[in-house]
């Protein structure tokens, strides 16, 4: 779920123009992408290393 969501954010919200268009929210917008991104991630690590 946290990588579909981070898919989303980055298609629908960083990618927006009205998004694009100013540097702030781009950068939160990616910064929030990002994250999403980093907590798949551990997720995933924890479960490979077959940890609850």
């Amino acid at each position: 779920m946290a990588n579909v969501l981070a898919e989303m954010v980055d298609a629908q919200l960083c990618e927006h123009p009205a998004v694009q268009m100013v540097p702030e929210w781009k950068a939160l917008a990616d910064r929030a992408a990002e994250a999403l991104h980093d907590l798949y991630q551990a997720i995933g690590a924890q479960h490979l290393d077959g940890e609850p």
